[in-house]
């Protein structure tokens, strides 16, 4: 393979990608750091406390030497605060997406994903070997049409379907998935009526709540709420608003059993760190407190800032999507940001289909209004 040559046929297509290191003073406009508790010195205090106790790593897959009361006390507090039966950690939320879709679904399901969903979810379903079925974005008539009359899967003769032992009775081997909050548009999936469509056609609900637990709902457990019926799962994220590190699959009992011992990323992989799991804890506390609530309203209250003098007609989240088209003018319009200390990255295909390049912006709690109102006549100038 010429390495070479596919470098630069990236560069002429506009998709070349390289890392950066931002200067000082440079405003932040693209972290997904929505409450700002990664420079928080409870969370960073949890983090010095872990480590000083458990050291620097865990040493080993959790199967193997890698468990330890941190560990499952982060998880027995995260299904205190969802109200389920029990939680599972996974290093990330790719992990959990590329381990829980595979356990769940085989050659004998059908998956139906949203046409927006991340790259981890259609990597999961990839993995699973499922006959995938595509719905257009949040359009639940197109969805329930595809679900009246889905597609046969290839069925494998003999095969049995990964359903059975940890989920409802009666599920037919239908998965549907979704983004609670989609990473790229910001705009949310209508959850009640996925919840509706899963109950009428005995499916599975998976909801991927990355973008949305810690901002959303009663002590920011995220938009399903708590205790979420028998046949939805949801996955959620330490990497975002709680500003740390790895992730989570919230569900019965009996499938956080059966994940340990299907879900390959969860088998296989050196569990978190010590230092990613007391900042997690930490940060949970803070979110399920007052402190939370302030730093939750501190957010939305700058949401409303930008969606107001922008004219977005977005402010769903704190993810703004600002439409560009051309992949080559989206990064040149990054890069005369950031020479005014106004960082918001560009996102390109394949992120994003063909033709809807665009700047993410997003907004956090600890944005001061002076920041925001730099960063709206930056905007101003170039749009």
């Amino acid at each position: 393979m010429n390495f070479k040559k596919q470098l630069l046929q990236l560069q002429n297509q506009g998709a070349y990608r390289s890392l950066k290191i931002l200067p000082q003073g440079t405003f932040n406009f693209c972290s997904n750091d929505y409450l700002a508790l990664s420079h928080h010195s409870k969370v960073i205090e949890g983090a010095l406390q872990a480590t000083k106790k458990y050291g620097a790593g865990s040493g080993a897959a959790r199967l193997i030497s890698g468990n330890n009361d941190l560990m499952e006390r982060l998880e027995y507090e995260v299904s205190q605060w969802k109200q389920v039966e029990s939680s599972l950690l996974f290093n990330s939320g790719y992990h959990a997406n590329i381990g829980v879709i595979p356990a769940l679904a085989d050659e004998n399901t059908i998956i139906f994903s949203d046409e927006f969903n991340h790259a981890s979810i259609i990597d999961g379903c990839r993995l699973s070997k499922a006959k995938t079925v595509i719905y257009r974005h949040n359009d639940m008539g197109h969805l329930e049409e595809l679900l009246k009359n889905p597609p046969h899967p290839p069925f494998v003769k003999g095969g049995d379907s990964h359903f059975v032992p940890p989920l409802k009775k009666g599920v037919r081997g239908i998965l549907i998935i979704t983004e609670s909050v989609f990473s790229m548009e910001g705009d949310l999936a209508p959850l009640e009526d996925l919840k509706e469509l899963a109950e009428k056609y005995d499916a599975l609900l998976y909801v991927d709540e990355a973008h949305a637990v810690g901002m959303f709902g009663e002590n920011g457990v995220g938009r399903l709420g708590k205790n979420p019926s028998e046949n939805i799962l949801t996955m959620g994220t330490f990497g975002k608003a709680f500003g740390s590190y790895g992730a989570f699959v919230c569900g019965s009992d009996v499938l956080k059993k059966y994940l340990i011992n299907k879900a390959r990323s969860f088998i296989f992989s050196t569990s978190l760190p010590p230092s990613a799991m007391g900042a997690s804890r930490a940060a949970l506390k803070i979110i399920q407190g007052r402190e939370g609530e302030n730093l939750r309203e501190e957010l939305w209250s700058n949401v409303s800032v930008v969606n107001k003098e922008l004219g977005l007609d977005q402010g769903e989240s704190p993810i703004f999507s600002i439409k560009i088209g051309d992949a080559k003018k989206t990064m040149a319009l990054s890069e005369r940001l950031l020479k005014d200390k106004i960082y918001i990255q560009g996102i390109r295909p394949p992120t994003v289909p063909e033709g809807s390049s665009r700047l993410r912006l997003t907004v956090s709690a600890r944005h001061t209004v002076k920041e925001l109102f730099c960063l709206i006549k930056n905007l101003e100038k170039i749009l």
